[in-house]
């Protein structure tokens, strides 16, 4: 009697140490779809990002290397869910207290949980601001356009505008094909 009533409070003490959060539970990837590369990725506002003098709405211009190899994937989640990861090219200024003032380009991961069935975005994943705050950097919304393209829309709200000297938020409209 004694080991039974021992191994059910140890199996009782186990289940409830494990973390469970009912609501991602349903949002693990379990199978890799495929990886998107990037076609086209415009956005509202003239950029500039590479510090050339030139402004450009095409941020292939402004972040070429980062943007031309950063592909997004997807994977297939449990209970009609699917996740979406892609990497968001983003600036940043160093703190005050640092002797030069330049503004440097780098890149960060994003994701979004889709609804299988409509593609709406159920949870999304945004970069985080220099301070450790959450950003509106994030994926704002997904289609399928084709079998092998799709579309995502972004908020990046961490672009810095030389000329007026004030951070921009801008939306990027991105179109990728199936690699």
């Amino acid at each position: 009697m004694k080991k039974i009533f021992l191994s059910t409070l140890i199996v009782f003490l186990v289940n409830s140490c494990i973390n469970r959060n009912e609501d991602d539970s349903n949002l693990i990837a379990k199978r890799y779809i495929g990886e998107y590369i990037p076609l086209s990725i415009n956005s509202d506002y003239a950029i500039d990002a590479n510090s050339d003098g030139v402004y450009n709405t095409n941020l292939f211009e402004e972040f070429s290397l980062i943007l031309s190899k950063t592909p997004i994937r997807i994977w297939d989640s449990k209970e009609n869910t699917l996740y979406c990861d892609a990497l968001i090219g983003y600036m940043s200024k160093p703190p005050i207290t640092y002797p030069s003032d330049y503004t440097e380009v780098l890149i960060n991961p994003t994701g979004a949980y889709l609804s299988k069935k409509d593609f709406k975005i159920l949870k999304t994943a945004p970069i985080l601001n220099r301070d450790g705050t959450v950003s509106e950097t994030k994926i704002i919304d997904f289609k399928i356009i084709d079998n092998n393209t799709i579309q995502l829309k972004f908020n990046n709200n961490l672009i810095y505008d030389e000329s007026t000297k004030e951070w921009k938020t801008i939306k990027i409209d991105a179109v990728y094909k199936k690699n």
